[in-house]
């Protein structure tokens, strides 16, 4: 065992709290993942290992990092609930009572730093309810284990009606993760969310960084959408070169349930986010579309895992790499059909352009079927920009580097042309105009 896992296996735990005790004593049988795992194949686990595996404790007497005036315009634009520096949540000095009713109004049930020892653990804590397979990543443990706390959200029909407000009427949520230049740990979060029955919501996260920051963020989400509700998931942003995120997600549907996911990066030093959906309910849906820009040396390692254990559920899943430099990426997509889901229909696509001579792609599409009258597809490409429509658009006057450009940004954007509702698509479009402006 490592002397960082065993530090981290030292630090106390309240003994009221069973899921962080399981959590810590299964870390302490399996360990933390290295080459050897499949998962982790391509991911230097090793520069993980540098960084102590902890948070260091938070004093109430130091004050919070002090961000740059063009960060925080950045974040002032984008306006979030939330806003977490160095995995730590930040509180407004200057929010009203009326600004903080408002959100409790908004979201029904919400707590923040939650405790685990709550009764109702099904619908307190939603990855109890997850299948055990899933539960076997150290880093996972990890973050199970010993988090600083996250948000709890409980969407219900009773959430943010106010007189003259449609109770039908989807909730936004907006959070921000900074990283700064602080010297720090490595903070584990975790996000605790249900949307109940016919319920919807849309989450959007946002990265940013100090330009000299390095950081590590250990990041979960356990959600859970209940029959007939709806989760639109928008990820993006830019974690800086030196920075790093281990991302895990974990999401249960029920009968008739869907979830659309986005996911627009940059990606980071090391870039880790490993999605996993369990489509439980009959008619259950889930949609995943990515884009990843990498450059310079950086690494992005993306995992999605879509478990069909219903009948007639659906999933189509995207991804678009782009890779230049000697940036690194890999993406693993597995659609597996369980015996008894019966009317699946499931694909996956994953095709990424390589721009520079040392880009390197590693991806790994598995689909498993125990299931009849199932439609299933997947397909893998790795390749470079099409030279005969470059010769075709150079012949027509353009100069070689402006053909490349509409080329890759058509590449990216081909993804997001099916979105049909307007305002996210507005949104989507802006974030990745903005990812492809920058040097990818």
């Amino acid at each position: 065992m490592s002397g960082l896992l065993e530090e981290l296996l030292a630090h106390p735990l309240d003994r009221s709290e069973q899921n962080r005790l399981r959590a810590r004593e299964r870390l302490r049988i399996i360990g933390l993942p290295d080459a050897r795992h499949e998962g982790w194949r391509y991911t230097p686990v090793r520069s993980l290992l540098t960084w102590p595996l902890h948070a260091p404790e938070v004093d109430p007497e130091v004050e919070v990092p002090e961000l740059p005036e063009d960060l925080i315009e950045d974040l002032e634009a984008l306006e979030p609930d939330f806003i977490y520096v160095d995995g730590v949540m930040q509180e407004e000095e200057d929010e009203s009572d009326d600004e903080e009713e408002e959100f409790e109004e908004r979201f029904d049930n919400f707590e923040d730093l939650p405790d685990f020892d709550e009764p109702d653990l099904d619908r307190a804590q939603p990855y109890s309810r997850l299948h055990p397979d899933f539960l076997e990543d150290g880093f996972e443990l990890a973050n199970i284990a010993f988090n600083q706390g996250g948000l709890v959200l409980d969407i219900d029909a009773e959430s943010g009606i106010e007189d003259g407000v449609d109770p039908d009427a989807e909730q936004t949520l907006v959070l921000a993760y900074v990283s700064s230049s602080e010297p720090a740990g490595f903070p584990h979060v975790r996000h605790r969310i249900r949307v109940g029955a016919g319920q919807s919501l849309t989450l959007v996260e946002h990265f940013l960084h100090e330009p000299d920051s390095k950081q590590a963020l250990n990041l979960g989400h356990e959600i859970e959408l209940e029959a007939g509700a709806t989760l639109r998931w928008v990820r993006m942003g830019d974690m800086g070169d030196a920075n790093q995120l281990l991302g895990f997600a974990r999401l249960r549907l029920e009968a008739g349930a869907s979830v659309h996911l986005y996911e627009l990066t940059r990606g980071a030093g090391l870039y880790r986010q490993a999605t996993q959906v369990d489509l439980s309910g009959v008619g259950a849906r889930c949609e995943a579309t990515a884009v990843l820009a990498i450059d310079g040396r950086r690494h992005a390692d993306l995992q999605w895992r879509v478990d069909h254990r219903a009948r007639d559920t659906s999933a189509d899943l995207k991804m678009r790499g782009l890779v230049s430099g000697r940036g690194k990426l890999s993406v693993g997509g597995s659609l597996i059909v369980h015996a008894g889901a019966d009317g699946t229909d499931t694909r996956l696509s994953n095709k990424n352009l390589l721009l520079s001579e040392h880009a390197e792609v590693n991806t790994k599409p598995v689909l498993e079927i125990d299931a009849d009258e199932v439609k299933a597809a997947h397909g893998a490409t790795v390749g470079q920009l099409d030279e005969r429509a470059l010769f075709y658009m150079r012949s027509r006057g353009l100069p070689e580097t402006l053909a490349r450009q509409l080329l890759t940004r058509a590449f990216a954007f081909e993804v997001i042309s099916g979105v049909d509702d307007d305002s996210l698509k507005a949104l989507l479009d802006m974030a990745l105009t903005k990812m492809m402006a920058k040097p990818a």
